[in-house]
């Protein structure tokens, strides 16, 4: 017999409705990504109380805000999503050196183990990040879709430089409308086709990396 289940969605913190889909496609797509849908319980000792009382940071500095910090780790991977706040800052240099910062406050976020799942944790450096690029910190507005103007871009972070979240875990249709572009060790997925349009530029291996990252191009993307 074939069954069907409703299938909806969560994106980085958004709900979105799918489809109806045979469950055998569905479970295809889940063995194809890795998810993890069978796994052994946790056994090591915790900490109940640091768990129940924990909370993740936000940081603020004069140009930007990251909050809505979440966990999404998996046992040999630690992984972070957050959201990202620069207000109306238009310029694509600028907003590539505002996420590089961001990258660099939240991929050493600590994390706490779960009760339930195993899973990386600690200081150590972030394995990958997922973090949605807004204008403003509004109630509403908060969804990935081209249509929405308060929506930037979608940064992939991976610490490896290879995405292990195919099409940013949005259902299709939406992510062929963005704009892609790799710099490096960030994935990004833009809205708007104009800032995803890269400038021929010379360079020495010893200047500044036209990512906005401050580093060096041979120690960033030239790397």
């Amino acid at each position: 017999m074939l069954l069907k289940w409703w299938c909806t969605g969560t994106v980085l913190g958004h709900h979105y409705f799918d489809m109806v889909r045979p469950f055998d496609n569905v479970m295809k797509g889940v063995i194809e990504r890795g998810d993890c849908i069978i796994f052994d319980a946790s056994t090591e000792p915790i900490d109940m109380q640091e768990i129940k009382n924990y909370r993740f940071p936000n940081h603020t500095e004069k140009e930007y805000k990251v909050n809505h910090v979440e966990d999404a780790s998996i046992p040999d991977r630690k992984r972070l999503k957050a959201h990202l706040f620069i207000g109306d800052i238009s310029e694509k240099e600028k907003i590539l050196e505002i996420i590089h910062r961001g990258v660099d406050w939240l991929k050493t976020v600590r994390n706490v183990p779960s009760p339930t799942l195993p899973r990386k944790y600690g200081t150590m450096d972030a394995d990958a990040l997922y973090i949605n690029v807004y204008r403003n910190d509004a109630r509403g507005n908060k969804e990935l879709f081209p249509n929405n103007d308060k929506f930037i871009c979608f940064v992939d972070y991976n610490i490896d430089g290879e995405t292990t979240l195919e099409h940013g875990d949005l259902p299709i249709s939406i992510w062929k409308q963005l704009h892609h572009e790799k710099l490096g060790s960030v994935q990004i997925a833009w809205r708007e086709g104009k800032f995803a349009i890269r400038k021929e530029i010379k360079m020495g291996r010893n200047g500044p990396c036209p990512c906005g990252s401050g580093k060096k191009y041979k120690k960033c993307c030239g790397s």
